[in-house]
């Protein structure tokens, strides 16, 4: 009788060593995308995606001037499932309980976790990302043509934020449109501070020969409630007081990443600094072993690019380790 009891316990273990631990990644982006395809076959993988569909961020801004290129960059989630991966779509994370290893969806449904990655990328100003109304496909595709139209129809149009977007959007906007009245607006002294100077002045040269006005050092003064959709004869006044025309206005500044679903839970929401969430040099959010973050949503230095080859590779970074913890624990 004992011995029985005995083998027992030691079946029990053997089940509990071999039985695949649960990762749940939280966005279906670049890095969260990568991560699942590497942990696929060691682990229960369960992805959670607030869309219906993928849509290729960095080729987006060509969309408002093409917009049948949105069928190009776009694909429902549905087409890419995988056997080896459980896929949530058109959900969204309303909590993560750290303590517990769960966290819950809209409907109020529990997903546990022995390891959580947060891939949830950032919130860009609507109609650059899609807004909370443009959840599935067909609604996404409806705003780009809608955006298309009003950009085609309008004389003059202001860009504020000469960041990468900013400046790729402006310059999108006056290859198609050569005699539309294009202004770019930057906060900063000069367009692209993240880059080097020498790309700063190309990029500055090419634009102006186009005819883009570039004002520098400078902001809006009052923020208006709608700005995608076009209203003749509107002006905008800057801080410095100089008067804008701009039928339409898009706004390519102020982006962070997508974690308010973090706020209630005490322990993450003191990770969170300037919008972003702290990382360590193992991309674990900081003072957790099991909880990482990877692409848009973590910081870990300022030398960080968010750029989509950056985020694949924290990915790959943060598969890699969760495999490495993971054997350790079974050793």
């Amino acid at each position: 009788k004992r011995k029985k009891k005995k083998e027992n316990k030691k079946r029990k273990k053997k089940e509990m060593s071999t039985k695949k631990k649960r990762v749940v990644i939280i966005g279906a982006s670049f890095s969260g995308l990568l991560t699942a395809s590497i942990l696929k076959k060691e682990f229960d993988v369960t992805v959670i995606e607030e869309k219906d569909f993928f849509e290729f961020t960095p080729g987006i801004l060509r969309c408002f001037v093409e917009p049948n290129h949105i069928k190009n960059i776009t694909f429902p989630l549905s087409q890419a499932r995988d056997k080896e991966i459980n896929l949530i779509e058109a959900s969204s994370v309303t909590e993560v309980q750290v303590n517990e290893k769960y966290c819950t969806l809209e409907n109020k449904e529990k997903i546990e976790f022995d390891y959580l990655v947060i891939s949830t990328g950032r919130y860009y100003n609507s109609p650059i990302r899609p807004s909370k109304d443009e959840r599935y496909l067909t609604a996404r595709r409806k705003s780009i043509f809608d955006s298309a139209t009003e950009i085609k129809n309008a004389i003059s149009i202001i860009v504020v934020g000469a960041g990468l977007v900013g400046v790729e959007l402006a310059a999108e906007l006056i290859e198609r449109y050569p005699t539309k009245i294009i202004t770019l607006l930057s906060s900063s002294p000069s367009i692209l501070p993240t880059l080097p100077k020498k790309a700063q002045i190309i990029c500055e040269k090419w634009l102006i020969e186009r005819g883009v006005s570039i004002i520098k050092n400078d902001r809006i003064k009052d923020i208006p409630q709608e700005t995608s959709k076009i209203k003749k004869n509107r002006t905008f006044q800057t801080e410095k007081g100089l008067n804008l025309n701009g039928e339409l206005i898009y706004w390519c500044t102020g982006t962070l990443p997508s974690l308010s679903f973090l706020q209630s839970n005490q322990i993450l929401s003191e990770k969170i600094q300037n919008g972003y969430i702290l990382v360590n040099d193992f991309l674990q959010v900081d003072g957790q072993t099991n909880i990482f973050a990877s692409g848009d949503a973590m910081f870990r230095s300022k030398s960080d690019q968010k750029m989509a080859f950056s985020a694949k590779l924290t990915g790959q970074t943060i598969a890699e380790n969760i495999q490495i913890i993971n054997d350790n624990n079974n050793n």
